[in-house]
């Protein structure tokens, strides 16, 4: 009868162990579940950030190629004040 009892007593060890071992398996999927959201976050806002600076890009490119523009119109216009006065 001993050698029942200790088969009983293995069990309830074992069960006891798969009770300890499933909690730490829980504790660790949810961490991973706040890694993955915490890197998710941090991707939505890489994500956004990339988006802002190709629009400030495009805004700067705009605004150099008309500075460019008007400055190849002052510069028209300074020669042909020059050649006037060159002229007169």
């Amino acid at each position: 009868m001993e050698t029942t009892s200790e088969v009983v007593e293995l069990l309830k060890e074992i069960r006891q162990n798969q009770l300890v071992q499933l909690q730490h398996q829980e504790d660790t999927l949810g961490l991973q579940r706040e890694q993955v959201e915490l890197a998710r976050t941090h991707f939505d806002r890489a994500e956004r950030l990339q988006k802002r600076a190709e629009e400030i890009q495009a805004g700067a490119s705009k605004t150099i190629g008309a500075a460019r523009m008007a400055l190849l119109a002052i510069a028209l216009f300074l020669i042909a004040v020059i050649g006037y006065r060159c002229v007169v």
